[in-house]
């Protein structure tokens, strides 16, 4: 019985550390919003494909350019701020930590 009590601790252990590590992403494309969770670790070129896998596997492979999307967090004064690399995305999720609030992301 011990041994199945630190086995779920461990788990429990593992799981709370990965789970702090997840940002909440909400993506405005329109008037329409999609949510996905992320790694606080994970890079600009990540990011784009998981939001674009993610519109387009609910709304269709013609809901975004072929040509690739532009995204912009919304910073803790309300400006739309391009992101554009690895330090941006650790800028939004930082600033979105601080606030205990969501990373907005709007599509452009």
């Amino acid at each position: 019985m011990l041994l199945y009590q630190l086995q779920l601790l461990i788990l429990f252990n593992i799981l709370m550390t990965h789970w702090v590590n997840v940002v909440k992403v909400v993506v405005v494309l329109g008037e329409d919003r999609y949510t996905l969770a992320v790694l606080f670790t994970v890079t600009f070129e990540e990011l784009v494909h998981k939001v674009i896998n993610k519109v387009r596997a609910i709304a269709g492979r013609s809901a975004l350019p072929e040509n690739g999307i532009k995204l912009r967090y919304i910073d803790e004064d309300g400006d739309r701020i391009i992101m554009k690399d690895d330090d941006d995305v650790l800028m939004a999720f930082e600033a979105a930590r601080s606030a205990g609030a969501d990373v907005q992301l709007i599509i452009a």
